[in-house]
């Protein structure tokens, strides 16, 4: 008599929960009798091995909710949990080099003038700041040009940073400027009354949509916010909705959102009196700061949140 025959299905069903995907395809193999129950409950088994993986986030999502929120385009059309998992496993196959080889692709003319590059999964596009000024926005899958500001705008090297339709660049001096995913962008009858654009942004604005681009108004961006710190900024890094800015003594936190300045940290090096801030990063309740004023490059914190 099987395990089949001897266990109830719900049973069967938890054991075969904390199988891997080869581990499942191999169980399927062994019997027509465990085909055949894998066909029957082919929905709840591989749903189970997608959160076992890290596929899914949670075994309370259903399969459109997964489809929309890891933004890969291979699982935009899958039918069930069974090719949601397959397609998923390759994907890890293949970074690890034991599946499909990769393809490259080129984006720009001059490859050598990349400064820095940010990625959009959700939007298909690649943004990227360049040694000799200016910013970019390519389409991923075609490589071709769907936006950009100009050499003359963007300065040399410029920093960027982007995430969830805010894509923000510092100017030289004090001011980080904010510009915000055409598409996501929603007009208000008041306007962004606290740090405010710039009469510049809005010209370059009109002077990069003067361009007969291939797809506008996809991939392109619009003004938002100038944001002006106190003092010079050493480093700078955004993790939506928070842009942590700081320079030699102080640190500031600005809601890209809004405009506003919500917190201000003080004496970030300590009691050195100066030094190098070399790094800044930020999460939901943290702020770090990296600074040569201290031995080992000692890593402030505080919670923000």
């Amino acid at each position: 008599m099987s395990s089949l025959d001897i266990l109830p299905a719900e049973l069967v069903l938890r054991i075969l929960a904390y199988l891997p995907v080869q581990s499942l395809r191999s169980v399927r193999l062994t019997a027509r009798r465990w085909n055949q129950f894998f066909i029957t409950n082919e929905s709840t088994i591989y749903h189970h091995a997608a959160f076992l993986h890290d596929f899914v986030d949670s075994l309370g999502i259903f399969l459109p909710e997964a489809r929309e929120s890891r933004y890969l385009k291979f699982l935009k059309d899958v039918p069930d949990w069974y090719t949601y998992c397959k397609r998923y496993h390759q994907l890890q196959k293949n970074w690890v080099g034991s599946g499909k080889a990769a393809t490259t692709k080129f984006y720009g003319r001059n490859p050598y003038d990349v400064h820095r590059i940010k990625v959009d999964e959700k939007h298909g596009l690649v943004i990227t700041t360049h040694e000799f000024g200016g910013l970019t926005v390519f389409d991923m899958d075609t490589t071709e040009v769907l936006w950009k500001l100009s050499a003359g705008y963007v300065r040399r090297y410029a920093h960027c940073e982007y995430e969830n339709g805010f894509l923000i660049f510092d100017r030289i001096g004090t001011a980080k400027e904010v510009w915000r995913l055409e598409t996501l962008y929603r007009d208000t009858t008041d306007g962004p009354h606290i740090a405010a654009p710039a009469e510049s942004q809005i010209q370059e604005c009109r002077n990069a949509s003067g361009h007969r681009w291939p797809r506008a108004p996809r991939g392109h961006f619009r003004p938002w916010r100038l944001i002006t710190t106190p003092e010079f900024g050493r480093a700078y890094r955004f993790v939506y909705p928070c842009l942590l800015v700081s320079g030699l003594r102080r640190a500031f936190l600005w809601d890209v959102r809004t405009g506003q300045l919500v917190l201000q940290l003080d004496n970030v090096q300590g009691d050195s009196p100066a030094g190098d801030i070399n790094y800044v990063e930020l999460s939901a309740s943290h702020v770090f700061i990296c600074s040569s004023s201290a031995r080992m490059s000692a890593i402030w914190t505080r919670h923000v949140l």
